[in-house]
């Protein structure tokens, strides 16, 4: 067997493993070898379509994120619009004392 069958026999069996980086740089030693240089076009061809194909997912989740923000932005606008927050008793009793009505009697009004 001639050195050039043993490098295909491995850059196959690098293919089969999924290796593609190892059998792309195997083969490109192999400049004389048709079926090298057509294993090595597949290749090639197998990894541009799986960039486009990440580019594409990772497009989808960050629209996903940039809906998700725009729908708790949204939300938190309307909470801060139209609803007003509830006063407690504590809430109550400030503001009572606050104006003197808890008959504490102030220093001035005892004049």
């Amino acid at each position: 067997m001639s050195e050039q069958e043993e490098k295909l026999q491995v850059a196959r069996r690098l293919i089969n493993e999924k290796r593609y980086d190892d059998a792309r740089a195997l083969l490109r030693t192999m400049p004389d070898s048709l079926t090298a240089q057509k294993w090595l076009q597949k290749l090639e061809g197998t990894a541009s379509q799986t960039s486009r194909r990440t580019s594409i997912e990772g497009s989808h989740l960050m629209l996903a994120a940039v809906f998700v923000m725009l729908v708790l932005t949204f939300a938190v606008a309307v909470y801060g619009a139209f609803l007003k927050p509830v006063p407690t008793l504590a809430d109550e009793e400030i503001v009572n004392l606050i104006n003197g009505k808890l008959g504490w009697v102030s220093a001035h009004n005892q004049k």
